[in-house]
């Protein structure tokens, strides 16, 4: 597959200084947008909801993929998240990707509600998946699960069969399910989930590699192509950052890519990492790395 570049911007700007933003992330040559969904704000700052934000994306853009990365099983009854997919994906003319994950244990503290099971949040996870591919392809869908009831049909969206699901998996039993569901499977590298500090990059590679094993595992016992899933990593946890440098940049990406990896997802810098030439490293890569990497 062709390899991918593209951004998380997160949402703790002013709207106008993300609207900015995205029309000089499609400037630059990037090849997507991602918006994160959840209700927690990094330091109490301003932070939009993502499938509200995701319209203005639409517009403010004219080529670049957008999504959410990811919207959980927390959040969102699956036929509320298949109805905001669908209107998305008319609202960018067939440009969306839908995201969708296990979800941050924050929200549901937030939200109070009682930390669930693994098998409950996979649960949640395939149930979610079942119904939103069902609904997203214009189906007349009737499901009774065992955490989600939905008897509904709405509109297809502008793709077809549906948007690409991406599904994000680090673990063994959400990787599985990934392989069952999933066009797009994405990973955070290798890199411990939460609040854990970052793993060395020869660990991160070593912990992919062995993701990547399961999926292709999990794809033999289903009788499906792995190939046929592209392989996503949120690269947001590397360190040194990605930015530090375009040697820096390119570097890594290269060691990502020679795993299989075919799309990296960066952070705008200074929403997460914070050093004062990363905007800088960031537009040279745009300009020197990026057509390297398509050529």
């Amino acid at each position: 597959m062709t390899v991918r570049v593209s951004v998380l911007t997160l949402q703790p700007a002013p709207y106008e200084t993300l609207h900015e933003r995205w029309r000089r992330i499609e400037e630059l040559g990037f090849d997507g947008i991602w918006v994160a969904d959840g209700l927690a704000e990094l330091g109490g700052a301003l932070a939009f909801d993502a499938w509200a934000v995701l319209g203005g994306l639409a517009q403010a853009t004219s080529r670049v993929r957008v999504g959410t990365l990811v919207s959980t099983v927390t959040l969102r009854h699956p036929a509320v998240l298949a109805k905001a997919a669908q209107t998305i994906d008319h609202i960018s003319n067939g440009r969306l990707d839908v995201g969708i994950g296990l979800g941050d244990p924050v929200d549901r503290r937030t939200l109070g509600i009682a930390e669930w099971s693994t098998d409950e949040r996979i649960g949640r996870l395939i149930e979610t998946l079942q119904i939103a591919d069902g609904l997203l392809r214009g189906e007349d869908v009737s499901y009774e699960g065992t955490y989600y009831r939905c008897t509904l049909r709405i509109a297809p969206p502008r793709q077809r069969p549906r948007p690409p699901l991406l599904v994000a998996a680090n673990g063994p039993r959400a990787i599985a399910v990934a392989a069952r569901f999933a066009d797009i499977w994405n990973t955070l590298g290798g890199q411990p989930e939460g609040d854990l500090d970052p793993v060395p990059l020869s660990e991160a590679l070593g912990r992919t590699r062995r993701q990547l094993e399961l999926l292709e595992e999990a794809c033999g016992r289903l009788g499906r192509d792995p190939h046929s899933i592209r392989r996503s990593m949120l690269a947001y946890r590397v360190r040194p950052p990605l930015f530090a440098s375009v040697g820096r940049f390119e570097d890594v990406i290269g060691r990502y890519r020679e795993l299989g990896i075919d799309e990296f997802i960066v952070t705008w810098p200074g929403v997460i990492t914070r050093s004062p030439q990363q905007e800088a490293v960031l537009e040279l890569t745009a300009a020197e790395v990026l057509p390297r990497l398509r050529s």
